[in-house]
């Protein structure tokens, strides 16, 4: 292998927590090797860290290039996002392939092509948990039977049957000021329509994104550890004090509320996951060692926001 404990392969380069944490592990001295499905000319006008690149085209139908694998540690957060449109039975069939059959598939090369790497991070989601309440939900926390916990379930099945040691990364709600949940939020609270949703008791297990890509660097230096974990910060809320905190933070009011049957008509099926009461532990990867840079909400979002 060139470049022992080096080299780096990564699918979702360019997405919301790939791309940060691409520039950390180049500014780690690692060398990169991305997985992409569009020509590399296009690829490289919108991400500009070196690399090596690969095109694997149909992430859902075929298995990646085999030269690719020539790696220390591989990392898969391609996906399609599941918040952009109400769903269907089309769109759901898309999360589900881009997810359940691309990680099967890049599974199946890392054998075929005798890959050396160390380990498998792969996305997963605490959309895998049933609703909580008030409950803390650790790592073995019963699983939910909707149509997000079944995709989690089978996209993490997939993931441990890979020739190494394997880590599901359980993302929470990942706070970003460029892209995700947090990016829609801001016009909308800014304009004074942002509020709470339904009756805003739901808990929300949130983390920033800074913390997302530094649990994932700190697990690849983590020798000893597989399975399931919790990514989230320490310090939930709910999505009453979320608001809150938000309008706080971009100095407004917020007195709307949204009731959760105008949220069903609106959103359909996704109503149910904005709704759900999750109260996720991080104790896991706490008690592995990992130090939070942002434990809680109002910090983070100081952060976030300091250019808004």
């Amino acid at each position: 292998m060139k470049n022992p404990n080096e080299r780096i392969l990564i699918s979702g380069a360019t997405g919301l927590v790939g791309r940060a944490l691409c520039e950390l592990l180049f500014k780690e001295g690692k060398k990169l090797v991305v997985l992409g499905r569009d020509k590399e000319s296009v690829f490289r006008k919108k991400f500009s860290i070196p690399c090596e690149y690969y095109r694997w085209r149909s992430p859902a139908d075929s298995k990646p290039p085999k030269e690719a694998f020539d790696v220390n540690a591989v990392i898969h957060l391609a996906g399609e996002p599941l918040a952009k449109k109400r769903w269907n039975d089309d769109l759901k069939k898309s999360f589900y392939a881009s997810r359940v059959n691309s990680t099967k598939n890049l599974v199946a090369m890392m054998k075929e092509s005798g890959c050396a790497a160390e380990v498998f991070l792969s996305a997963s989601a605490i959309g895998i948990y049933e609703e909580s309440g008030e409950k803390n939900i650790h790592e073995d926390f019963p699983k939910g039977k909707g149509f997000l916990s079944a995709l989690c379930r089978d996209w993490e099945f997939e993931s441990k049957h890979s020739p190494c040691r394997s880590i599901q990364l359980r993302f929470g709600i990942i706070l970003d000021d460029q892209q995700g949940a947090l990016r829609e939020m801001i016009p909308v609270f800014k304009i004074g329509l942002g509020g709470v949703l339904g009756d805003g008791h739901q808990w929300m297990s949130w983390i920033h994104r800074q913390d997302v890509v530094e649990i994932i660097y700190f697990l690849l230096k983590h020798k000893d550890f597989s399975g399931p974990v919790n990514v989230v910060a320490p310090n939930p809320v709910t999505n009453e004090e979320f608001t809150k905190k938000l309008a706080s933070a971009l100095k407004v009011k917020a007195f709307l509320s949204v009731p959760k049957i105008v949220l069903k008509i609106a959103k359909g099926e996704m109503a149910e996951v904005i709704l759900q009461s999750q109260k996720v532990s991080s104790s896991k990867i706490i008690n592995l060692g990992y130090s939070f840079k942002y434990k809680n909400l109002e910090y983070a979002l100081e952060d976030l926001l300091a250019e808004n």
